[in-house]
């Protein structure tokens, strides 16, 4: 396009969508593995075009769901990822707001894995946000959580072995609640 006269096109799709030369800052060693943080805010403003942000009504509440789940997406390497996502509710448009790769089956540490996700998630649920050129501010709704039983055991900390009595968050409130009184 450039030799036809488009001069103000970038040059290569890494101009386009501002690919960072270096990545070295973006990936942490933490949990037995790499971690990447992308961001709840950056998440929805990746989804959601300036022209949605000026659509919606001034104060307009945004509403995310997010997803957890864990992966072994190689047969042959014994990597597992684990990844929190999100999506807009009113956009049906997923995004990746954290991801974790090791050769365990999940992190070490479910606080640390959750931590830069919880502090972002509680500044903007309490302050909402602002997009550059709109004047208005949005807020954010975290409307659900979804996870499959082994996510939710794994987030809540509940020991799961194969074939267990107590696979689920209710059988294991029961037990502690029979067992302690």
């Amino acid at each position: 396009m450039r030799k036809h006269g488009h001069t103000e096109l970038p040059k290569s799709a890494k101009t386009l969508l501002k690919t960072p030369r270096n990545t070295s800052g973006l990936i942490r060693n933490f949990c037995g593995g790499e971690y990447w943080y992308g961001g709840i805010l950056d998440g929805i403003k990746s989804r959601l075009t300036f022209g949605d942000f000026q659509n919606f009504q001034p104060g307009h509440t945004v509403t995310i769901d997010i997803f957890v789940d864990g992966i072994s997406p190689y047969k042959s390497a014994k990597k597992h990822l684990c990844a929190i996502a999100g999506c807009v509710v009113e956009q049906k448009k997923p995004f990746e707001i954290a991801l974790w790769c090791g050769n365990i089956k999940e992190p070490d540490d479910v606080d640390q894995f959750f931590e830069d996700f919880v502090a972002e998630a509680k500044v903007l649920l309490r302050d909402g946000f602002r997009i550059d050129g709109i004047p208005s501010t949005f807020s954010l709704k975290i409307d659900k959580y979804i996870g499959d039983a082994l996510a939710r055991a794994w987030m809540l900390r509940i020991v799961v072995p194969p074939h267990s009595f107590h696979c689920c968050e209710r059988c294991v409130y029961i037990y502690f609640f029979f067992c302690c009184f």
